[in-house]
């Protein structure tokens, strides 16, 4: 679930005063993230990121299709060009005791169709000199930068020689590699019992 608007600010407006001594060094600033709309490359559908509600829906014109919750915070977002799948990847920083935890995921209508953890992708590395981040020795960084090409996401990963590339075209395929045991090693599907992240098809009733 998604902090209080209040519990927020006051958790923010701490962290920006705290980087604010040693911003010089090698912290930045990070503001609170803000509501976002991500079309996909051929424009048919949207992505609408609610950072107050943590509901976000994918949408055909003024229909919503379908949504998925997931806290918000400096992250990148994807949508396939079919409208089906939405990939989502965190912000390059980590703490190192949390390398386990999820890096990225691909949503589907039914629900968290691929899932990686930071530790499964790559080497979360500590900061070199002059690089700018979160404070605390305890941070590390995961990733590049990430592009897109037509359907494939590619995501530069610390430790990795290539990047690590998400086809939209082929999320069914890499599932059933997966449950047969012939996929990428680092790729694995999830059910609901496995993740607190919440996908569903909007009712018709609904309305925003």
């Amino acid at each position: 679930m998604c902090l209080p608007v209040t519990m927020r600010a006051i958790l923010t407006t701490s962290a920006v005063i705290l980087l604010g001594f040693v911003d010089s060094v090698m912290a930045t600033k990070f503001g609170p993230p803000k509501d976002r709309e991500i079309k996909s490359p051929n424009g048919q559908f949207l992505l609408h990121i609610s950072a107050q509600s943590c509901r976000h829906e994918v949408r055909e014109g003024t229909k919503v299709l379908w949504s998925f919750d997931k806290d918000v915070w400096h992250n990148d977002y994807f949508v396939s060009n079919d409208g089906e799948f939405v990939l989502w990847v965190s912000w390059r920083f980590v703490k190192a005791d949390d390398v386990k935890m999820t890096a990225l995921t691909v949503y589907s209508k039914s629900g968290a169709a691929l899932e990686k953890t930071f530790a499964e992708l790559g080497t979360p590395r500590a900061y070199r000199k002059d690089e700018i981040g979160p404070i605390g020795d305890f941070w590390r960084i995961w990733r590049g930068d990430v592009s897109r090409k037509a359907e494939v996401i590619s995501i530069e990963v610390e430790g990795r020689e290539k990047s690590f590339e998400i086809d939209f075209s082929k999320i069914e395929e890499l599932r059933k590699a997966e449950q047969d045991g012939a996929g990428q090693p680092a790729t694995r599907s999830v059910s609901d019992s496995q993740g607190s992240d919440k996908t569903q098809l909007e009712p018709k009733e609904h309305s925003r």
